[in-house]
């Protein structure tokens, strides 16, 4: 699976020598996946390595290198995960657990901490609840890898971790795991069908925390002057993901709230919307841009106000990482269509200096390369494809709505745009290169890998 994965993030360079493509070369360590997952007793002897596995197997899914895959699969699969997960207790204080080794349970930690992320995730980009809401596992030990060892009796770890505070390779899934509390609470609380609008107390208090534990993260997870420069990205890389999942929530929970009409109780939820939907799609930019720059970032309440200044931090390249683009494209794709919505509800015809917002024609230029960011993706899976053709009809009707144009000729020009991207990206359509390669030959991993999830 690692390596599956792996090849979304390698050049295709890399593979010009060996005769087969990227994607030929996903399909085969896939099959091999399943092949050996299929051989063990996940289902009557799970370890942490089986959970690893399913939680690389959640993200191919995500990322839709998995041919076939649907937006149902992901959560029939995640609810298999968290369930396997809190039968191997993962989600308990390791107190409870006396005989587990140091390493052991620092492991058992970790993958927990992984597990919840994925949940809340596809929670996020489903509409269903996050499963599990106890919060009562230890947090990860703020160690660096260089304090795992391996002796005779099996790995330990020295005790020698950093104080509190300190920059190591754990600081990161330490301050996810304080993030996870509240936005699964709030995630929880806007999916749900039956739970009664936020009240303008909650709303502000939610807004406070999460704003504060950003600044904490991001205080925390800066590139070092002296670190190399794999390690630079790793850590920029970090903290730009941590943005995305609290940008994301702080639209979803600000959105809410303005789609209730109760904006005017709380202008500042229609600002704060609007910050977090520009925010997505800078970061969107900076994943798919060219290599000079990785110090990232995106932008806040206390950003440059004027719309040139935001527009060049955009034309800032840096680090491209491509495959987070596919992982995140439902984040990038929702806060397209917010900001379409916006442009139409006239939300930038009236901002003030302090908002940090653009003007409506700088708001229209980030709009558009948000589209065509969009369209450059758009046949690499279904989910691209459907997201790319609505964005694309939104935008259209924008733009007929806004220049006085024919409604029917305005679409009719957006379907033929649609048909070229086709035509152009056919050599890329991964969804159309045959049906799904794993028929269930393997038996029961068909469940996780399969076409048609449990049911198969």
């Amino acid at each position: 699976m690692m390596l599956a994965l792996g090849c979304q993030a390698t050049p295709g360079r890399i593979f010009a020598g060996t005769g087969r493509s990227v994607e030929d070369w996903t399909d085969v360590f896939l099959d091999g996946a399943q092949f050996f997952l299929g051989r063990s007793p996940y289902f009557a002897s799970p370890t942490l390595t089986t959970i690893r596995t399913l939680c690389l197997v959640v993200i191919a899914r995500m990322m839709e290198i998995v041919k076939g895959s649907e937006m149902t699969h992901p959560v029939f699969l995640m609810g298999f995960v968290v369930r396997l997960a809190m039968t191997m207790q993962l989600h308990r204080k390791i107190a409870l657990l006396p005989e587990t080794t140091t390493f052991e349970a620092e492991m058992r930690k970790r993958i927990w901490v992984t597990v919840q992320l994925l949940d809340l995730d596809v929670a996020m980009r489903t509409g269903t609840s996050y499963l599990y809401r106890e919060q009562d596992a230890d947090r990860p030990l703020n160690l660096n890898d260089a304090d795992f060892h391996r002796n005779e009796h099996g790995w330990v770890i020295q005790p020698r971790w950093a104080t509190s505070g300190a920059l190591t390779d754990s600081t990161f899934q330490i301050k996810l795991a304080s993030f996870l509390p509240i936005l699964t609470e709030v995630v929880n609380t806007i999916n749900s069908p039956t739970s009664p609008t936020v009240d303008q107390d909650k709303l502000r208090s939610w807004d406070g925390q999460i704003r504060q534990k950003l600044q904490d993260a991001e205080s925390v997870l800066k590139v070092p002057p002296y670190a190399q420069a794999g390690n630079a990205d790793k850590v920029s890389t970090q903290l730009n993901f941590l943005k995305v999942l609290v940008h994301r929530t702080l639209l979803g929970l600000h959105f809410s709230y303005v789609c209730a009409l109760r904006a005017g109780q709380f202008r500042d939820s229609t600002i704060y919307a609007m910050q977090s939907s520009l925010a997505l799609l800078r970061m969107q930019h900076t994943w798919n841009a060219t290599p000079r720059n990785i110090s990232g970032g995106v932008q806040t309440r206390t950003s440059s106000t004027s719309t040139s200044t935001f527009m060049e931090s955009l034309d800032q390249p840096t680090v491209p990482f491509s495959w987070l683009s596919d992982l995140c494209h439902d984040d990038f794709g929702i806060a397209t269509s917010h900001l379409i919505l916006t442009l139409r509800w006239g939300g930038f015809d009236d901002i003030n200096n302090q908002s940090g917002l653009p003007t409506r024609s700088g708001a229209s230029a980030i709009l558009r390369q948000s589209l065509e960011l969009q369209k450059a993706r758009a046949c690499r899976s279904v989910s691209h494809f459907r997201e790319y053709v609505g964005l694309s009809i939104l935008a259209g009707c924008l733009r007929s709505i806004e220049m006085g144009e024919p409604m029917l000729q305005t679409l009719l020009e957006v379907a033929g745009q649609i048909e070229q991207t086709v035509l152009q990206g056919r050599q890329d359509l991964l969804w159309t290169q045959g049906n799904n390669p794993f028929s269930g030959q393997a038996g029961l991993p068909a469940v996780p890998f399969g076409y048609g999830g449990y049911g198969q």
